[in-house]
């Protein structure tokens, strides 16, 4: 019996420029999520954010008739490929487009701020929801609003994985060492030196901050704690800033709701 291909969810040139290494990066993403959150194939999945659909190719052949995803990002053009190419795929796959959201980086034309937006979602709906590579892009008022909003959305008990930017005395220590090949500024933190300091956050660019955010670590937990979160520890530090041995390159953050 002829062997079913692997369908290819790498997205085109026009919806991602920077698609190297995009099926390995996307396969990572799952496994550390599969490991972290004890992804099961029954659980209901959120991923905010979800781009051209990196986390949910790998999860298209994971989750089980009764396990479910729903995707939602500002790009219209990537969440209607993502229906296209995707979805067909698991019948309970569903992208939805996050209309007029605001975005310094990716939609500056939007007309929602992040911080005023509603997820689509009735509350406790979810059993894992995951945001990879969005707080690195959002400032305070909207990461606080999304914090809210993943709590709500999650059912007690259940798991999120988000991954940041954090800045601790390690990170300082880090960049410090690294200054001679660090610069800002930046188009990511693995060049960025990350100089400019606004209160809660560090960035690289003082003109456009949403390229490359990276926040305080006890800004980040006291916001977890003002959510209603308990962070699980530990920290799983990433390879962002010169760390070696770990599981990703940005910095994994679970939480549960409790319940």
């Amino acid at each position: 019996m002829a062997v079913a291909a692997t369908p290819d969810f790498t997205p085109p040139q026009e919806l991602l420029q920077q698609r190297r290494n995009y099926t390995q990066v996307a396969q990572e993403l799952f496994n550390v999520v599969k490991e972290l959150c004890d992804l099961t194939p029954d659980d209901r999945v959120l991923d905010v954010g979800c781009g051209a659909g990196r986390l949910a190719g790998p999860l298209v052949g994971y989750l089980g008739p009764d396990g479910s995803y729903e995707g939602f990002d500002s790009s219209r053009e990537r969440i209607e490929w993502c229906n296209e190419h995707i979805a067909p795929h698991h019948p309970r796959f569903r992208f939805t487009v996050a209309e007029g959201l605001y975005n310094g980086q990716y939609n500056p034309a939007g007309d929602t701020p992040a911080s005023e937006y509603t997820f689509p979602y009735p509350d406790a709906e979810f059993d894992v929801i995951v945001l990879a590579s969005v707080f690195t892009h959002m400032l305070p008022d909207d990461v606080a609003h999304y914090l809210d909003e993943i709590a709500r959305v999650m059912k007690p008990g259940s798991r999120s994985l988000i991954t940041w930017f954090l800045i601790n005395e390690e990170t300082e220590r880090l960049l410090a060492e690294q200054r001679d090949r660090r610069h800002d500024p930046a188009t990511n933190a693995h060049e960025a030196l990350l100089s400019h300091d606004f209160g809660a956050f560090r960035a690289t660019n003082p003109r456009f901050p949403e390229y490359v955010v990276a926040y305080y670590e006890g800004w980040v937990r006291d916001s977890y704690a003002r959510s209603g979160l308990e962070i699980v520890e530990p920290i799983h530090f990433g390879s962002w800033a010169g760390r070696t041995g770990t599981l990703f390159n940005q910095d994994l953050l679970l939480a549960r709701r409790p319940g």
